[in-house]
């Protein structure tokens, strides 16, 4: 039998004050092997015109429908809902604006989704590549992560942890919500509404493995191991250090308690995570940039503190 046809794709990029990198996303969706059915941008910039001019002419001469948006209230979550709601293809693939997908990514994802006629797939993130974490201190985050067990809950609430068998994916998928945002596909009709949450303000940090976590409950949810793509971490209008760690911890709690079984060891596993990561950045404040980390520890701390006592007072209890 022939293969099946792969459904249409949507790529939208979120961005923000970022237009080199962005130049660089657009580019590498128009050299994708498999062309996408159109390139939303949401921009909470918003673009200059001459930049925005040139991204739709470069879009459109290589024949690709360009549609670009803005909004009047910022944030990542809803800059995602917005492109949902205006996508015409069966699956939206989003991509940060500074990350760069292999030119195979689009025709991996949607072999992938082509294989599922069921529509029993609804969310697959790429194989990210992060150069930002190969240096000493990217070293030092990701194994105090795997020492804290940072989402180490998240796999509980997954309603099977199998791919099935008579979609032959065998190396090509790895069932996990552990999914990252800045290369995220979804199909539109399992998704949307009510899409992501937008309870998740401003850099809405973790917003991806919440729609990730949610979904798993009821769908399926994997890594494409082959789709590939390099999130550059462009510095360009990324939130201060101190809103920043209090996203980091805040978000963490709102996203676990929302969706996965929780009691007193998973509470006793977050505080753990919590403090083995912030004795990191403590330790980082040591022999790095010293008001950047500690910044960023005491908005940890402060997320922490608020998300805690804001439990206390719904539930009535510590767990």
């Amino acid at each position: 039998m022939p293969d099946p046809a792969p459904p249409s794709v949507s790529v939208a990029i979120c961005t923000r004050d970022r237009p080199a990198s962005l130049r660089r996303c657009v580019r590498a969706v128009i050299a994708q092997s498999t062309f996408p059915k159109e390139l939303i941008v949401v921009d909470d910039g918003p673009l200059s015109s001459e930049v925005r001019q040139e991204l739709a002419s470069s879009v459109e001469n290589a024949g690709l429908h360009w549609r670009y948006f803005t909004k009047p209230q910022s944030g990542l979550t809803r800059s995602r809902n917005l492109a949902l709601a205006h996508a015409s293809g069966e699956i939206v693939q989003f991509f940060d604006d500074d990350a760069e997908p292999a030119y195979h990514y689009l025709s991996e994802i949607l072999a992938i989704f082509a294989a599922d006629p069921d529509l029993r797939v609804a969310v697959l993130g790429g194989t990210v590549t992060e150069p930002a974490l190969s240096g000493r201190g990217g070293r030092a985050w990701s194994t105090a992560a795997m020492i804290a067990g940072w989402w180490a809950l998240g796999k509980r609430g997954m309603r099977r942890r199998g791919w099935p068998e008579d979609m032959d994916l065998t190396g090509r998928i790895v069932p996990t919500p552990n999914v990252i945002g800045a290369a995220l596909a979804v199909r539109k009709s399992l998704v949307f509404p009510p899409g992501f949450d937008e309870s998740l303000t401003g850099y809405a940090l973790g917003e991806d493995r919440e729609l990730a976590y949610r979904l798993a409950r009821t769908h399926l949810v994997g890594l494409a191991t082959r789709a590939h793509a390099t999130h550059h971490h462009d510095p360009a209008g990324r939130i201060d250090p101190f809103r920043l760690g209090q996203a980091t911890i805040s978000n963490y709690c709102h996203i676990l308690s929302k969706n996965t079984p929780m009691g007193f060891g998973e509470w006793l596993l977050i505080g753990w995570s919590m403090i083995v990561l912030s004795g990191l950045r403590l330790g980082f404040a040591l022999f790095g940039d010293r008001r950047r980390h500690l910044a960023e520890l005491g908005g940890m701390i402060q997320g922490g503190a608020s998300w805690f006592w804001h439990h206390i007072r719904r539930t009535g209890c510590c767990w």
